[in-house]
């Protein structure tokens, strides 16, 4: 796999934190010259906009879905002590 990655890890995976990684590398001294326009530096011009409420539904949806899909379908993980977890995490 990866040498670059301290374990093995599945190539998607791999690809996907590199993606993260050279997309924030660009992007982190980028905005010291581009002020990005959200919150109380929106302006018009730069494409489509949400309701607040709905914007933050969609920016947080990824995580809770995305555990149980994995937990769901992940082999073994049935105990009564990984459902409290499972439990636990969706309810926080």
């Amino acid at each position: 796999m990866s040498a670059w990655l301290p374990f093995e890890t599945h190539p998607l995976y791999a690809g996907a934190v590199l993606a993260i990684a050279v997309f924030g590398a660009l992007t982190f001294p980028l905005l010291f010259w581009i002020t990005a326009p959200y919150g109380r530096h929106f302006r018009e011009g730069w494409g489509p906009t949400l309701p607040a409420r709905l914007g933050w539904v969609l920016m947080e949806a990824p995580s809770p879905l995305g555990f149980a899909l994995v937990f769901l379908v992940t082999p073994g993980a049935r105990s009564p002590a990984a459902w409290l977890l499972f439990a636990l995490f969706q309810l926080h």
